[in-house]
């Protein structure tokens, strides 16, 4: 079993007129941590240091973000010194990992964009492992989370002080740990439960009749109706709504209808209709008495003429 080194950077803005075609990147390294996890997968080492940018400066969001101040990374050794320093540290048969593909990136883009040459380094990010791709296996979802996401989802009590290299390594090797000891891995019993809720769900949509675009014109055709009373159109709206999950069902609150459009009153014309249909489709003929608002605001039946 090798043994495995969990890094994080941290980073600050690069501002664009600092940019140049020499180093067009929007951030800059400032502190790299990392922890080193054993064989028997125990934390038995950490590694941090200061970067100073020779591009980027810390304004008050990352200080306020990362902790870290100008003062801290002014004195501070080049990433030239600070990659040589890590890789003097790391074991020989180390794999580094690191959550997502990001800081992988960027020490290689520093690398190049710095004219820093480390064999021993570029063997090291070869074999780079992303741990946030790999949770994301586990848990059989596309989707990339955060790392305190991550950390939730997967049960486990972590220090809270986040964006700090060092914090952020020792959490995420708290994360690759439990994935490296559970085959199947053990989430927030939570966490869990809502997504066998969900599941249910889903298998329970997957077998109804309407698409949501399909009930949006339905919704859409009863709330224009004139004849249907509003009574009547949201009472059909609810019962629509029940067709679809929680969520789809608010999409359907679309209300063409404005206030004080047109509405029928008679909740009775709402089965006048229906049954003047089912006379049509089964060739009957049928009778029914007109009547009209006379000058009196009476209304009167309507003599045939």
């Amino acid at each position: 079993m090798s043994k495995y080194v969990i890094v994080d950077l941290e980073m600050c803005k690069v501002p664009k007129p600092m940019r140049s075609e020499r180093y067009h990147r929007g951030s800059e390294t400032i502190q790299i941590g990392a922890v080193l996890v054993d064989e028997n997968l125990q934390i038995t080492d950490e590694f941090s240091t200061y970067v100073h940018p020779e591009y980027g400066s810390i304004n008050g969001f990352i200080r306020n973000l990362t902790g870290i101040t100008s003062f801290d990374v002014k004195d501070a050794c080049s990433m030239r010194e600070a990659l040589e320093h890590f890789a003097s540290w790391v074991p020989e048969d180390a794999v580094c990992v690191s959550w997502s593909s990001s800081d992988e990136n960027q020490i290689r883009y520093e690398m190049e964009a710095k004219g820093i040459e480390l064999p021993r380094l570029e063997q090291l990010l070869d074999s780079w492992k992303d741990c946030q791709k790999t949770f994301s296996e586990k848990i059989w979802e596309n989707k990339k989370y955060r790392l305190s996401e991550a950390l939730i989802i997967a049960d486990i009590a972590f220090d809270e002080h986040l964006h700090n290299g060092l914090i952020d390594a020792r959490n995420t090797a708290l994360l690759f740990v439990k994935m490296e000891k559970e085959p199947i891995l053990v989430l927030n019993p939570y966490y869990q439960r809502g997504r066998e809720e969900e599941d249910v769900e889903m298998n329970s949509l997957a077998s109804r009749p309407f698409e949501l675009p399909e009930l949006k014109l339905l919704v859409d055709a009863i709330q224009s109706s004139k004849f249907i009373t509003e009574k009547k159109t949201n009472e059909l709206i609810k019962k629509l709504e029940k067709l679809v999950s929680r969520y789809d069902a608010q999409k359907l609150q679309r209300q063409v209808y404005v206030s004080g459009r047109v509405k029928t009153m008679n909740e009775k014309i709402y089965y006048a209709v229906d049954t003047i249909h089912n006379a049509i489709s089964e060739k009957r003929q049928i009778t029914f008495q007109y009547y009209q608002w006379n000058a009196k605001k009476q209304m009167v039946r309507k003599e045939a003429s």
